[in-house]
């Protein structure tokens, strides 16, 4: 098979021209004259002929086949845009050897082919422990050839793929380290790298990294592309994701920001995000500077891991590996899979779990496709030890309203009872953990008042308020019971205690959990209660994300608050817009002092109830349902949110809030409940 000797361009046998570069061919080919057979004291040609100036065509050298004399043929190794390159043997000192012949178009022009002759001739000079050793260069012969040292071992590509667990992350950073200190020898030696790849790094039986002559280019452009190609190089060696050569092509990094490589530590990912940045002029100015920042990497125990709320890449079916379903199903099949398809259907339009598995005495209805749960203010009203104090409204007798929980026409119309009467708060904590009776409540200092239990809760008195603003003399218009409240948002300590270990932004015992959905902080707050001897305030019906939950708010187990607990609580008696301040420096974490971090629990100062991080840290998960109007047609007392929703209540703002609205205790978030998110986290309320 002939191949154009200007381009190395596969040809077909009887074309006139390259279908790549356009070089004619048969015009010019010089038909070989008819040689007769050579006679049996002449021995065989065993050097290829140089080809002739006329001769735009050359075949690959064969097995056995001596180049120049010297060099004699083993196999091809690989072929590229400057030329192919072969496995040799030096046959003056029977060493292996790599030999690279040049295609004619890299010598296109007079200028090209000096500047070739001089970068050349400089990388016989380069010396590297990292970098093969070039023995001979010629740019004069017919086709130019360079020889450098064979290294016996696997390429990192085929390491990479045949043995993907070798790749630590420390022994990447070894790598690397490698890898910039030979590119910063090449570039002072006036070559560059911006084609080398995988490829082109081989990795001995020692473990060490050697670059071949093949990943070494002669056109020197500006540092920061060969900058560009080392970072793609090291992004595809710290990914575990199997797809990295289709991830990490230089159209794609060049056409959006680098996203950072789950598993592996922030620092290195901070270091191949500038090396890989879209603009030239942002990424490392040398290789100096790079390998500066390499020494600089703090160990990776000492070094946060970054984790994507992505976990990985669903992974391609072999289609020879499925298998066809038979064509012929017998009516039993059938008819199983329509009674439970039945069955799905009945259990989510009716009561039925909830007659069978709970109150056995509840009548059977219809509910209607329940994506939500129904709260009523009458559970909470009539619990025995109420604990209300409204200072505008004692002794005076409430006539029959109605409130609706909001404008849809399917929800529940819902009934304030007139005859509840608002007493002063009657409960508080001693420091022995008892509760007695007091009437003093607003002239008491929060030392005075706020005794923390010891499972770290601390006692809220109940109290009406002005709930979502922040406006002095603006009737209230929520009154709610008295509560105990977890001084803190729930640590990867305490989640752990109960629960599976979760992939939170930050580890650390102290530091708050996160990365966990609504309904992972609704089964937590069950295990809790289950573990202390508590009774658990939820039921969960169904499974996955169409689970149903409802709420007891008359037992001793643990829950989420509800979004009105949760405002009156951030507040502490005060109009500040930060929880108990009017900056949020003093009392929470937020983006402008959390340096991208969630930091531990208790650092900030606690508001006025001795609650801490309400403001800023990790946003908090609410019992509510989210509706944008539901503030304006919320009960009066104890309100639970509304009926039904898709979204359920975010509050608090977190280390990715700005400082202002978003931060702010009356700032409403949400979120979808089976979904985890970053710098999502909560804590627990007790009713008794």
């Amino acid at each position: 098979m002939p191949y154009c000797a200007n381009c190395g361009c596969k040809l077909s046998e009887n074309c006139n021209f390259c279908p790549q570069c356009g070089q004619s061919i048969k015009q010019e080919r010089q038909e070989p004259e008819s040689i007769a057979p050579p006679e049996e004291n002449i021995p065989p040609r065993t050097t290829a002929l140089p080809l002739h100036k006329k001769d735009h065509t050359f075949t690959l050298l064969d097995s056995g086949e001596v180049f120049n004399k010297v060099y004699k043929i083993e196999k091809v190794i690989g072929k590229d845009n400057d030329g192919i390159s072969y496995l040799a043997f030096d046959e003056r000192n029977g060493n292996r050897c790599s030999l690279k012949l040049f295609f004619q178009s890299y010598f296109d022009n007079v200028d090209k082919l000096f500047g070739a002759i001089v970068r050349m001739s400089k990388i016989k000079a380069v010396k590297h422990p990292n970098i093969a050793k070039v023995y001979e260069v010629n740019q004069t012969h017919k086709p130019a050839f360079i020889v450098s040292e064979y290294i016996d071992g696997l390429t990192l590509q085929e390491v990479k793929d045949q043995f993907p667990e070798l790749f630590t992350e420390e022994y990447v950073r070894v790598i690397a380290g490698q890898i910039v200190s030979a590119s910063l020898a090449i570039r002072k030696a006036g070559l560059a790298v911006r084609t080398l790849g995988l490829q082109n790094i081989v990795r001995t039986e020692e473990g060490n990294i050697i670059i071949l002559s093949t990943g070494i280019n002669y056109d020197v452009r500006d540092e920061s592309e060969d900058i560009f190609t080392i970072g793609i190089v090291l992004a595809k060696l710290f990914t575990k994701s199997t797809f990295y050569e289709t991830i990490y092509v230089p159209l794609k990094l060049l056409s959006k920001k680098f996203d950072y490589i789950s598993g592996i530590t922030i620092g290195v990912n901070e270091i191949l995000a500038e090396c890989l940045h879209r603009k030239a002029e942002q990424r490392y100015a040398s290789f100096d500077e790079l390998a500066k920042a390499l020494d600089k990497l703090k160990p990776i125990q000492q070094n946060d891991i970054y984790v994507s709320a992505d976990e990985g890449v669903t992974p391609f079916i072999d289609q020879n590996e499925m298998t066809l379903p038979t064509k012929k199903l017998d009516i039993y099949f059938w008819g199983i899979i329509i009674f439970i398809l039945v069955f799905i259907c009945i259990a989510l339009t009716t009561n039925l779990l909830d007659a069978v598995f709970g109150n056995k005495n509840a009548p059977l209805k219809f509910t209607g496709f329940m994506t939500g749960l129904t709260d009523s203010t009458a559970e909470l009203s009539s619990i025995a030890d109420d604990n209300y104090r409204d200072i505008k409204t004692e002794s005076k007798t409430y006539s029959r309203k109605k409130s609706t929980l909001s404008s849809n026409p399917t929800v529940t119309t819902v009934y304030v009872n007139p005859n509840v009467t608002i007493p002063a708060a009657q409960s508080a904590i001693n420091t022995s953990g008892d509760i007695q009776n007091t009437n003093v409540i607003k002239n008491q200092t929060p030392s005075q008042k706020r005794q923390v239990t010891p499972d770290n809760l601390v006692y809220i008195y109940g109290d009406t308020y002005a709930y979502g603003t922040l406006h002095k003399n603006v009737r209230e218009n929520a009154s709610l019971n008295g509560f105990y409240m977890s001084i803190n948002e729930v640590t990867q300590a305490e989640w752990t205690k109960y629960m599976r270990r979760v992939t939170c932004s930050n580890i650390g015992d102290n530091l708050p959990v996160d990365n966990i959905s609504w309904f992972d902080a609704i089964i937590y707050c069950n295990s809790r209660s289950e573990a202390e001897g508590l009774a658990p305030c939820y039921k969960i019906m169904g499974f996955g994300a169409s689970r149903i939950v409802t709420c007891n708010f008359k037992v001793n187990g643990y829950r989420l608050p509800t979004e009105a607990e949760w405002e009156y609580a951030a507040r502490g008696n005060k109009y500040s817009p930060y929880s108990g301040a009017d900056s949020p420096d003093l009392v929470g974490w937020y983006k402008d002092n959390a340096s991208a971090h969630i930091h531990p629990v208790k650092f900030k100062t606690a508001n006025a109830f001795g609650l801490y991080d309400m403001t800023g840290n990790v946003a908090e998960w609410c019992w509510d349902w989210y509706d944008a109007n539901y503030p304006k047609s919320m009960p009066f007392i104890n309100p639970t949110g509304p009926e039904l929703g898709n979204l359920k209540v975010i509050r608090g703002g977190s280390i990715e809030s700005a400082k202002g609205s978003s931060l702010e205790v009356i700032y409403r978030n949400k979120g979808v409940p089976f979904k985890s998110y970053k710098f999502v986290g909560f804590r627990v309320v007790r009713g008794k």
